[in-house]
């Protein structure tokens, strides 16, 4: 049965903005997984990575060191996929940084 591309958005949606801390904290350490450890990942990234990233303006500073923590990870798996284009371009991969700021 094919997945139905709109409600897997709202899915992932609902789980961005989820009321609960546990949730928003599950659903960042499962996009680490998938964007790490699945073997299709590459095809997956642009649509992953915009809720990774919507992780790290959130208001509980847990969620957002596990998205900094997520997004490391990403890159280091990023350099090993890609380490030879890398090196043959010359470049320099910086690390992004990340201050979350404690709504208190």
């Amino acid at each position: 049965m094919e997945c139905d591309r709109v409600t897997c958005v709202c899915l992932c949606v609902c789980v961005c903005v989820c009321v609960s801390v546990q949730v928003r904290l599950e659903w960042v350490l499962t996009l680490h997984d998938w964007m790490t450890n699945l073997r299709e990942r590459i095809d997956h990234e642009p649509r992953l990575l915009p809720y990774l990233l919507s992780a790290l303006t959130d208001p509980v500073p847990a969620v957002c060191e596990a998205a900094v923590t997520a997004l490391e990870g990403v890159g280091r798996v990023y350099e090993q996929d890609h380490a030879k284009e890398l090196e043959q371009v010359g470049v320099c991969v910086c690390v992004c940084v990340c201050l979350c700021v404690s709504a208190h």
